[in-house]
């Protein structure tokens, strides 16, 4: 009902990226191309047409927030999977991907060197 439909228009919107908007399984691997890889893009179609049907605007009750908004992002998520673009999207992902890591490892960094001085200050004070 229409729980399970604003469920699914919340996933849609939180997702991080187009294959989990899709809920497909990213390659483990990307050293092939996607572009040429027929049953990806049969699975992306099958994907793409189930979740049109769960969020689209008309199929929804009135009071379903957002809708559209996800409705937008499968269509998004759909023409960079399937079109020709797919392998420049992952690419694209990967990079993202590899940017947050070392965002995250920078504010590691800090954290853990203050809480070493935390502790050596806490052993000094209790000599």
């Amino acid at each position: 009902g229409n729980e399970e439909a604003t469920g699914e228009v919340r996933r849609v919107l939180e997702a991080e990226d187009f294959f989990r908007v899709l809920d497909l399984d990213e390659p483990e691997h990307t050293a092939f191309s996607l572009r040429l890889d027929e049953a990806f893009r049969a699975q992306a179609k099958r994907a793409y047409r189930r979740l049109l049907v769960k969020v689209h605007p008309d199929k929804l009750p009135q009071a379903t927030p957002c809708a559209s908004a996800a409705f937008s992002r499968v269509k998004a998520a759909y023409e960079a999977l399937s079109g020709d673009k797919v392998d420049d999207y992952c690419s694209s992902l990967r990079q993202w991907r590899e940017q947050k890591q070392r965002e995250a490892n920078q504010n590691e960094a800090p954290q853990s060197m203050r809480e070493r001085h935390r502790h050596a200050a806490a052993a000094a004070a209790s000599q």
